[in-house]
């Protein structure tokens, strides 16, 4: 056998070893993925949710009313100026009560995405006001009183976990987990690998 021919042997079998190699590691990549499920990352889009509830929730306020949520546990004084100091805080609650649940819906979005969980915003936001709506009723029906004795701003945490709750929940409805394909770049070397072992 000729050097050349001995050449284009080996680069042939190098090429179809790279073949096989990618396909086999495509192909366990698309064995392994239908084992995850989008609820495996249910507690950690609840958590993301939180976070961008309380976020939403306490730049919304700022936003609008230039004052700290948490400044409502604040006494207003007396007088003409206790009016406005209470209805300024009557405005940042109602803001932070709005602003919620869009950040929560957009933590929980961001987080779902992130792990290729492929659910619905739409729903997303649905879920983040009902869990608003849900969180609002045991606020007002005085059920968690005992996370006022420990610190007042807890009811804002309470606040946004259900938000986020109802979001999370909202995402993941009929979701599905995106499943891993080559890259453009592995697709490409796979084809050439098969080019030359059908040409040897």
């Amino acid at each position: 056998m000729s050097q050349t021919m001995k050449a284009r042997w080996a680069s042939g079998l190098i090429l179809i070893g790279l073949a096989v190699g990618m396909l086999g590691s495509f192909a366990n990549a698309q064995e392994l993925e239908p084992q995850r499920q989008p609820g495996d990352y249910f507690w950690l889009e609840v958590t993301s949710g939180t976070v961008g509830a309380v976020a939403g929730g306490f730049l919304t306020a700022y936003a609008v009313t230039g004052i700290d949520p948490l400044s409502i546990f604040l006494p207003c004084g007396d007088g003409v100026g206790s009016f406005i100091c209470s209805i300024w805080k009557g405005i940042a609650i109602l803001a932070f009560l709005i602003g919620a649940p869009v950040g929560g819906a957009i933590g929980v979005v961001i987080s779902g995405a992130f792990n290729r969980v492929q659910g619905s915003i739409l729903k997303a936001f649905t879920g983040a006001i009902a869990g608003a709506a849900v969180g609002f009723i045991i606020l007002q029906a005085g059920l968690i009183e005992p996370l006022k004795l420990v610190n007042p701003g807890l009811i804002f945490l309470f606040y946004a976990s259900s938000v986020a709750l109802g979001a999370t929940y909202g995402y993941n409805l009929h979701a599905t987990i995106e499943l891993a394909v080559l890259s453009p770049t592995n697709q490409g070397l796979v084809l050439i690998g098969l080019k030359a072992s059908l040409s040897i």
